[in-house]
């Protein structure tokens, strides 16, 4: 990296970056300056919860202000801050793919289930072409069970639109149907010149309330913020302007509000916050039996209004811009709505 930055003549906002690094007193390995340029530029990182960039930042903080940079040092920093990395997204992910597996699993069975039925129709049929007076009353016979199948096909359709665009967990849109039908809703707004916001929101002290009281509860927990997420969407949009909710991912959603000023939209997000605040949580077992009653959970919201200009990218934007003013709730003492 040296040798290259040394041919850059123009300005570059890395080549000052390294340079304020090693007046701080960080030594010029390679390693070194790598780890600290992916903590400085650790914003732009998507995949990471404010929670994580926090801990990452401490951890370089630390390591800054002891000035040991030795191997056994780097082998330590670098441990936490991939523990910090892993400890939440390999969660997340596995999640995903569990659910893409159950998905498939479900899809495979209803479609199987179909199957059989075909099998049976004809078998049916088969047997009983002997017994038909006519071939009026065969395609009658015909035309009735086709008939039937073809409604049965119907449900199906609608079974597996359900296994594949909603979060089996919370029952709000997944990740990938959100985003797909983000998609067309940005045209929409910017060709009929709606304002739109986007909204990020994350459950405070999710891991800690996991930790304390188990993963069934945190299950629960996420059901709970699903339930109130689609209570409002559902009342948003018998009125004016338009809402869409997702899960997207972990203890993150993330929602859409479609034709509000910005009064309306931070009224909306206070409206989720405030809501989940008031409310006595009860958890139970999965025989129904009370575990733990009058549990409380708050969120931290960030909120930004969509400069649209039609594209998915100004979605994008908005979204990034969403994150970072979550990161600021979360910083500043979470349970509130940050607008940027």
């Amino acid at each position: 990296m040296d040798h290259v930055c040394d041919e850059i003549k123009e300005h570059c906002d890395i080549k000052r970056l390294c340079s304020s690094l090693a007046k701080a007193g960080t030594p010029q390995e390679l390693r070194w300056k790598s780890l600290f340029l992916f903590v400085s530029f650790i914003k732009e990182i998507q995949f990471l919860s404010p929670s994580q960039k926090e801990g990452i930042q401490l951890i370089a903080l630390e390591a800054l202000k002891s000035l040991k940079f030795d191997n056994e040092s780097f082998s330590d920093v670098s441990s936490r801050i991939g523990a910090c990395v892993t400890s939440e997204s390999i969660d997340s992910v596995n999640k995903m793919f569990d659910e893409i597996v159950q998905a498939i699993n479900a899809s495979k069975e209803v479609i199987k289930k179909r199957c059989n039925n075909l099998v049976d129709f004809n078998n049916e049929l088969s047997n009983d072409m002997h017994k038909f007076k006519s071939i009026e009353e065969a395609v009658q016979f015909v035309n009735r069970n086709v008939s039937e199948f073809a409604d049965l096909l119907a449900q199906d359709a609608e079974s597996l639109d359900a296994i594949c665009n909603l979060d089996p967990l919370t029952g709000l849109r997944n990740r990938r149907c959100f985003e797909l039908t983000i998609e067309q809703l940005v045209k929409e707004t910017f060709e009929e010149s709606r304002p739109a916001y986007v909204a990020m929101l994350d459950v405070d002290n999710f891991k800690k309330f996991n930790d304390s009281y188990g993963h069934l509860v945190g299950d629960q927990v996420l059901r709970e913020v699903g339930r109130l997420l689609n209570e409002v969407e559902a009342k948003a949009n018998s009125s004016e302007g338009g809402f869409l909710s997702g899960r997207y991912g972990g203890e993150e959603f993330v929602v859409y509000l479609d034709g509000v000023d910005d009064e309306k939209a931070f009224g909306v997000s206070e409206h989720i916050r405030r809501s989940l605040e008031s409310k006595n949580f009860v958890a139970r077992d999965v025989d129904g039996a009370l575990l733990y009653g009058g549990l409380k959970i708050t969120c931290s919201i960030g909120l930004s209004k969509i400069r649209n200009d039609g594209s998915m990218q100004s979605y994008l934007t908005a979204l990034k811009r969403a994150d970072e003013a979550l990161y600021f709730s979360k910083k500043n003492g979470k349970n509130r709505t940050s607008v940027q």
